[in-house]
This record gives C-alpha cells, structure tokens and sequence, in this order.
C-alpha cells in the first residue's frame, strides 16, 4: 500500500475513516492519547470491520510498544503470544 511503502516514520496514525481500507484480520490499538474506547467503538465504520466482527481487536500498551531494541521487541512478541496464541 501506498500510505506504508512511502511512511517515513516509524508508526502509523489512521483515522478511523481510513482504517477499512486495510480491513485487517487482527488489530492492535495503541491509545496514545488514552481516549475512552468508546470514542472509536461507537463509529459506525468500526463495526464494518473484519477483525471487529471477529474479535480480533486488542488494546496495548503504549509504553510497551514504544520500546526499542531486541528487550522492546521481546516485549511485544510477549503481547503477540499472549493475544494470537494463548487467546484471553
């Protein structure tokens, strides 16, 4: 996709409207700027989503995922494991 082939850093920000171009089958939330969940669950275009009808959305935590080198790395592969592999 255009938007992550041409991004120069190193996270992406997605509006809510854009999000169901990439319709993704898991979605990892960082809430920077700690809204309340509701400020995106109740729009409409959220409920569209294929990892929504799913159950496939997990809020993170930003200070986890903000981390660097192979420890920050280490702690989001324990996110990854604990999310996709022992399901809560």
């Amino acid at each position: 996709m255009p938007i992550i082939k041409n991004q120069k850093d190193y996270s992406l920000t997605l509006s809510i409207e854009a999000l169901y171009k990439y319709d993704a089958d898991i979605i990892f939330v960082i809430n920077y700027a700690k809204t309340p969940p509701s400020h995106y669950l109740q729009h409409p275009l959220w409920a569209l989503l294929k990892a929504v009808k799913n159950k496939r959305v997990y809020e993170v935590k930003p200070d986890v995922w903000a981390t660097f080198g192979p420890l920050g790395a280490n702690r989001i592969l324990d996110d990854f494991f604990k999310y996709l592999v022992n399901k809560p």
